[in-house]
């Protein structure tokens, strides 16, 4: 208790200096903003810090009471809730759902609750079908503006499960508010708080009064049995961006042991039913994050030096009529096709005969390890996260240095594609690494410690 009174008093004296700062760096209205959101932030950090204070102090009283020989008997999680902001949040619900049924094979209760009301009938039915319970908050949307509908929310979910023994939270954000109503509700649950991004390439992409706002919040982190990466070098990066220590790693659950097995039927498309082409697929949100348009720039080169090579794209996103527009300049149209959003992801990689990605950055990005399951090599840049440990350096795939020029890029390429592809079961002996029922394993294992 002495402590939490004694960071109370250090972030009072942290308040006037942060406050002194922002008024001379923004002033106007912008340094208005930031001054009331840093207030509100100080607020909300010093009731945290007195009721932490009277838990400390509530369990002190409770432990001296209790017989000194007594032995506290370590118990595995039974039920789990999986925690993530939307139902339609890509690759983070692929993790969940994933996770979720390897967790309902073990025996485990489970539950799968979304900060927002966005499954679609068919997640409704796939997760009825696996024996997951789907939990629902009313809000249409999840963002910081919805954060007190949410922890309201939050607080009645953790009052009606006082038997949940675990919760798995997906990405920062919600992390903090979920982590806050396990505070107030003073759950018993084991928490587990899993970071799947690269933190210090997302703040450069948020504004200074959120990134201060979520550095300031991440005290929360604290609370957390376990905070995890989807690599080791973002797990490196997030200690270092949160200034939070022993940060573990879990690759994600991508893939079963059954999934390396099956060979899916050929999607109807006609440059993966003719075997004259050269067919590279890629697949994610068409964002400023993924990098199409260097994805773009590089294939037409590859399209001079390869007039067999064919680029599909599968996915949506604001950037769409973006690229459709570069498409048209490069003069490549005859050569790319942007698909859309498809629900036979696999069958098109195993049909594929190169997967391609050039992100800005990532954690451990599902859809290398989807690849490599269906046996396909993976054609990647190095940047900032876990696609270099994924193919070990480019021992499964392609690794091109991430500063790479569109040309650099269209030439290791070309250069790569020249050499014989090994057997698909070495590829896939690859993804053995990223099954559920591993990354199920090690999220027990963590908890247990």
């Amino acid at each position: 208790m002495k402590v939490c009174l004694e960071v109370k008093a250090m972030m009072n004296r942290l308040r006037f200096n942060i406050t002194d700062t922002i008024v001379s760096i923004y002033g106007g209205r912008t340094g208005l903003t930031m001054l009331q959101m840093f207030e509100n932030i100080c607020l909300w950090v010093s009731k945290f810090l007195t009721l932490e204070a009277l838990f400390l102090l509530y369990n002190k009283m409770r432990n001296s009471s209790m017989d000194s020989d007594s032995v506290e008997v370590k118990a595995l999680p039974k039920s789990i809730a999986f925690i993530t902001p939307s139902m339609q949040a890509g690759g983070l619900i692929t993790v969940c759902e994933n996770y979720a049924c390897a967790f309902k094979s073990k025996g485990f209760e489970v539950t799968l609750l979304s900060l927002s009301c966005t499954a679609s009938d068919a997640q409704k039915e796939f997760l009825s079908k696996n024996g997951v319970t789907l939990v629902q908050t009313t809000n249409k949307v999840f963002g910081l503006k919805h954060v007190f509908p949410v922890l309201k929310q939050l607080l009645a979910f953790f009052k009606r499960q006082k038997s949940l023994d675990c919760i798995y939270i997906t990405s920062l954000i919600p992390a903090i508010i979920v982590l806050i109503a396990h505070k107030l509700t003073v759950h018993r649950s084991k928490a587990v708080v899993n970071l799947h991004t690269t933190m210090s390439e997302y703040f450069k992409t948020q504004s200074k009064a959120k990134v201060l706002c979520l550095k300031l919040l991440s005290v929360m982190l604290k609370r957390a049995t376990v905070i995890a990466c989807d690599s080791a070098n973002s797990a490196n990066d997030a200690q270092e961006s949160l200034g939070v220590k022993d940060i573990a790693h879990i690759y994600n659950p991508i893939c079963t042991l059954e999934d390396l097995k099956n060979v899916p039927e050929c999607p109807s498309h006609s440059w993966l039913e003719n075997g004259d082409m050269l067919v590279f697929l890629a697949c994610g949100r068409l964002a400023y994050e993924k990098n199409f348009s260097l994805m773009l720039q590089s294939f037409q080169h590859v399209y001079e030096k390869l007039p067999n090579a064919r680029l599909l794209i599968l996915g949506d996103g604001p950037l769409k009529e973006d690229l459709l527009e570069e498409v048209n300049d490069l003069r490549i149209n005859d050569a790319v096709d942007f698909y859309g959003q498809t629900t036979s992801v696999r069958s098109f990689m195993y049909h594929a005969d190169y997967f391609w990605m050039t992100s800005r950055f990532e954690g451990a990005p599902i859809v290398i390890g989807e690849a490599l399951s269906q046996g396909t090599p993976c054609i990647a840049s190095n940047c900032p996260g876990g696609v270099g440990e994924m193919i070990e350096g480019g021992k499964y795939g392609a690794l091109i240095p991430f500063e790479s020029s569109a040309s650099e890029m269209a030439a290791a390429i070309v250069e790569y594609v020249k050499k014989d592809k090994e057997e698909r079961s070495f590829y896939k002996n690859r993804a053995r690494a990223f099954t559920s029922d591993k990354a199920a394993e090690k999220i027990l294992e963590l908890c247990e410690d």
